[in-house]
C-alpha cells in the first residue's frame, strides 16, 4: 500500500511538473514606461511600470492596461489605454510594450524554461520568430538570427554605398527596433551615409518613442539635429 501511494505521488510531481513546464509567460510595459495597472483576464495587477506574468496557459487572453497618471494636485488619474485579447504561444516568454498609438507590440519572444520573475531586463528577439502563435496585426521586429546575417552581410561590403543599398532594401521589406536601428547605422563609416540610413530605418522602426538612441552613432551634433528635424517632419 506504502509503494503504491510512493508511486502515485511520484506520477502527481511529474505531472505537474510537466504542466508547468508547458507554461508560458508575458512582460509588458507602456512605450514611455510610465506607471500601469494590468487587468489579465480575471485578475488584477497594481500599479508598476512593468509587470511580468508567469504560467500562463497558451492561447487567448484577454489584456486590460490602464495608465496611471498623477498631477500636480496629486489626484490620480486612471486611463484605460488598452484593452484587446492577445495570443500567447505555448512555451514561451512573451516581452511587449503597448506604443503611443495603443498598438500592441512583441519586442522578444523566447522558451519560456529561460526567464526569470524580473522586473526590468530585456529577453532579447528570438531565432527567427521559431515559436509560432499569430499575433494578428501585432508589429514584430526582425529576429535576432535574421538580423545578424544582415549585419554580416553589410559589414563584408567594402564600401558604404553597397552597405547603404542593401540595408535599405532589407528595410523596405523588414520592421525592426530603435536598437537594431544604431547597429546598422554604425556599421556606415561615413557621417552622411548614417544620416541617410538613419532617416531611411525610422520608416521601418516600430518603437519609434526609443529612436533618440540611434543618436549615438553620429560623431556631430547637426547630424543629430538634422535627423531630429527629419522625425518631427514627419
Amino acid at each position: 500500500m506504502k509503494k503504491h501511494f510512493i508511486i502515485l505521488a511520484a506520477l502527481l510531481l511529474f505531472a505537474s511538473v510537466g504542466l508547468f513546464a508547458n507554461r508560458s509567460g508575458l512582460s509588458i510595459r507602456l512605450f514611455d514606461n510610465s506607471e500601469i495597472e494590468v487587468h489579465f483576464n480575471n485578475q488584477k495587477f497594481y500599479n508598476s511600470n512593468r509587470y511580468t506574468i508567469s504560467n500562463i496557459h497558451s492561447g487567448n487572453h484577454h489584456l486590460r492596461v490602464y495608465q496611471i497618471r498623477q498631477n500636480r494636485n496629486g489626484r490620480i488619474h486612471r486611463t484605460l489605454f488598452f484593452s484587446r485579447s492577445i495570443f500567447i504561444p505555448n512555451s514561451t516568454f512573451v516581452e511587449a510594450l503597448i506604443d503611443r498609438n495603443r498598438n500592441l507590440i512583441v519586442l522578444s519572444e523566447r522558451p519560456s524554461g529561460n526567464y526569470g520573475h524580473n522586473n526590468g531586463t530585456h529577453y532579447g528577439n528570438n531565432h527567427g520568430n521559431n515559436y509560432g502563435g499569430n499575433y494578428g496585426n501585432y508589429n514584430r521586429p526582425m529576429g535576432d538570427y535574421e538580423f545578424s546575417m544582415l549585419k554580416s552581410t553589410l559589414a563584408s561590403q567594402s564600401f558604404d554605398s553597397r552597405k547603404l543599398s542593401l540595408a535599405k532594401s532589407a528595410l523596405s521589406h523588414n520592421q525592426i527596433v530603435s536598437r537594431q536601428a544604431l547597429e546598422l547605422v554604425e556599421l556606415m563609416n561615413f557621417e552622411s551615409n548614417k544620416l541617410s540610413l538613419a532617416k531611411f530605418a525610422y520608416e521601418s522602426t516600430i518603437d519609434k518613442g526609443n529612436y533618440f538612441m540611434v543618436n549615438n552613432a553620429f560623431s556631430f551634433s547637426s547630424s543629430i539635429d538634422e535627423l531630429n528635424r527629419y522625425i518631427y517632419g514627419r
